[in-house]
């Protein structure tokens, strides 16, 4: 995601402006399949890898997980940690595309 851009800045010559349209359009569908498919299936195996060693306490399996619990426990707190950081990641993403 780090060297991800969401327009294409750097041209090595002019193009018309239908060329550059679907260049730009190219670029953004490549960005949108990777947020959208790539990106939560790569996250969400990076948490199930690493949350299968951890000891009890910290998850319950999810036939007994009630809601008041999951409000209550550790993961809810690590999930809303994974949200923030791919919320900041969209921000550096989008501001980075742009200041390019």
């Amino acid at each position: 995601m780090n060297e991800s851009l969401i327009f294409k800045c750097n041209f090595e010559k002019t193009y018309r402006v239908d060329e550059f349209l679907q260049i730009q359009k190219s670029s953004v569908n490549g960005i949108t399949m990777l947020l959208n498919n790539t990106w939560p299936f790569i996250l969400e195996n990076a948490i199930n890898q690493n949350l299968t060693n951890i000891g009890p306490g910290w998850l319950l399996p999810m036939n007994q997980m009630t809601r008041n619990y999951y409000k209550s426990s550790n993961i809810k707190n690590l999930l809303n940690t994974v949200n923030y950081m791919m919320q900041d990641t969209i921000d550096k993403l989008a501001h980075k595309s742009v200041t390019t």
